[in-house]
């Protein structure tokens, strides 16, 4: 551990925690003392298999002595320590939090959450001087620097990679979840996103974005009143990874949840998660991503992230339909999502003849030859014929048939969307369909 900026303010810490120890300490050998505990999921290996073991509840057993702790010499020294120092001072009894926002700060919240934060760290309720080293640093980051460190989370479902890591850059990679963080995954989020704990076993990757965002200090405390928070943006770098990958290659790729928490000691700040609504379960064949197509993903990804998803250009607008479509629940709402994107994306400025000129221009875009692109030509005619069967009640095809017919349909889709992207920075969208209808006349 680097010297402490504030030696005094680290004795005095110090021994505050060790003084509430024994004071918990002191309770716990109290005869006839139930002490609280906290089950935890544990997953163990060979074989595997997942248990709820019993903690103690650092947090109950807190409640119980709280008033005894903050009448000790100790806490008094704390709050005095706290209230000197520079940095410190300037942010107790303030709001302090991100531009999405702010929760107040106070010594004596400040004093509650070190010994919770030490309970998390320790799991015990003996003093560990290597646990309070790695706690004071923590707190030292939070107070003295300007920024507060995030880690967010999406794990993915129906998903087969060979690589154990995929470095993206800028804080960005794709793991194989390790037992430690899928036991924390668990334990956060379980009965919270609608996951069973066979669904987080079946979870073998997930997407990690590790980054900073700037420390927001007001001026005035706003304890008397509730603070509004703004909807952050965490998920946006995941889920643009995610859609990134889809883009790739062949396969429906599904997320589970996007998980978000700060990765250093916060007064206030914990952690939420994003949930996906309904089961796990993905339609469609499974996303498959080989070690030799990392160097793609990488070239692909950084030409992707530069993307505005969110803007109204007709390729975005199908780029989300394209994701969206892969998080249904029935082979028939993805049907029917695809082929209003290849809509969107083939027929900007058609009326008549729908189901023809998709058809052919689907066909001269993806096509190579002409036995090719009489395939595709049939293919998007069969499905859009299927799509209408659907929407206006008729028969439709058997299941395997209809998955069958997805997938052809979402590839075509998926390659379109990839010549569209690489095309589009050169020519305008329109100028690209009306291209289309040129090359049928060329010999």
């Amino acid at each position: 551990m680097s010297a402490p900026r504030n030696p005094a303010l680290r004795d005095s810490c110090k021994e505050f925690v060790i003084a509430s120890l024994d004071l918990m300490q002191e309770l716990r050998s109290n005869k006839g003392y139930v002490v609280p505990l906290k089950n935890r999921w544990v997953i163990s290996t060979n074989p595997i298999r997942v248990e709820q073991r019993p903690f103690v509840d650092f947090e109950d057993m807190l409640r119980e002595v709280e008033s005894k702790i903050r009448a000790t010499p100790e806490h008094m020294a704390l709050q005095k320590s706290l209230k000197e120092d520079y940095s410190v001072k300037g942010q107790v009894d303030r709001d302090v939090g991100t531009e999405w926002g702010q929760w107040p700060v106070t010594a004596e919240s400040c004093s509650t959450d070190f010994l919770l934060r030490y309970g998390q760290l320790a799991g015990s309720l003996q003093f560990r001087d290597d646990v309070f080293d790695k706690f004071y640093e923590e707190f030292e980051d939070f107070f003295y620097g300007d920024e507060i460190h995030y880690r967010v989370v999406t794990p993915l479902t129906n998903m087969v990679c060979e690589s154990e890591l995929i470095d993206l850059g800028d804080g960005v990679r794709i793991i194989r979840l390790t037992r430690p963080l899928l036991e924390e995954l668990m334990n956060e989020h379980f009965g919270y996103v609608g996951l069973s704990i066979t669904d987080f076993l079946d979870i073998p990757f997930a997407i990690v974005h590790d980054y900073n965002t700037k420390k927001v200090v007001l001026q005035q405390s706003s304890r008397s009143r509730a603070v509004q928070v703004t909807a952050p943006r965490w998920q946006e770098v995941p889920l643009k990874v995610l859609s990134a990958l889809r883009l790739l290659k062949r396969g429906v790729l599904g997320r589970a949840f996007t998980s978000y928490k700060c990765t250093q000691w916060v007064v206030h700040l914990s952690s939420g998660s994003f949930g996906v609504a309904g089961p796990t379960r993905t339609i469609g064949f499974p996303y498959e991503l080989s070690a030799q197509d990392v160097p793609e993903l990488q070239r692909f990804w950084n030409q992707y992230k530069l993307r505005d998803l969110e803007s109204s250009q007709p390729i975005d607008l199908v780029i989300r339909r394209f994701n969206h479509a892969q998080e249904r629940f029935h082979t028939e709402d993805m049907l029917i999502d695809h082929i209003v994107s290849l809509e969107a994306l083939m027929l900007p400025d058609v009326r008549q003849e729908l189901e023809y000129r998709l058809a052919v221009r689907t066909a001269v875009l993806l096509g190579d030859s002409p036995t090719e692109r009489l395939q595709i030509f049939k293919d998007i005619r069969e499905a859009y014929r299927t799509r209408s069967n659907i929407i206006h009640g008729g028969l439709v095809k058997n299941s395997g048939e209809l998955l069958d017919m997805v997938d052809k349909v979402q590839e075509y889709l998926r390659l379109a969307i990839r010549k569209f992207i690489g095309i589009m920075e050169m020519e305008s969208h329109k100028r690209l369909v009306s291209q289309l209808d040129e090359q049928l006349f060329k010999p």
